[in-house]
């Protein structure tokens, strides 16, 4: 496989990543519903910075080919649980 790295999304991303979910709708099967308008990248952007935060809820990253820096993919881990 290609080697990937991991990025956290930026408002420069918008673009790519919005055409990247346009042209990949069907493999979602209703499964996720990634942002498609710019005032939902615009939501993922907020919610992606709560990271900086002591304790974050959610963490997002863009998978990026290594060689090309071409957007692959993205990850999300969500409502994650601190403590006991």
């Amino acid at each position: 496989g290609t080697p990937v790295v991991l990025a956290r999304p930026t408002a420069r991303d918008e673009a790519e990543f919005l055409a990247a979910c346009a042209a990949s709708a069907g493999l979602h099967h209703g499964l996720v519903v990634p942002p498609r308008t710019p005032a939902e990248w615009h939501g993922y952007l907020e919610r992606a910075a709560t990271e900086d935060g002591p304790w974050p809820r959610w963490l997002c990253r863009l998978v990026r080919a290594a060689d090309t820096g071409t957007l692959v993919g993205a990850v999300n881990l969500n409502d994650i649980a601190w403590g006991g």
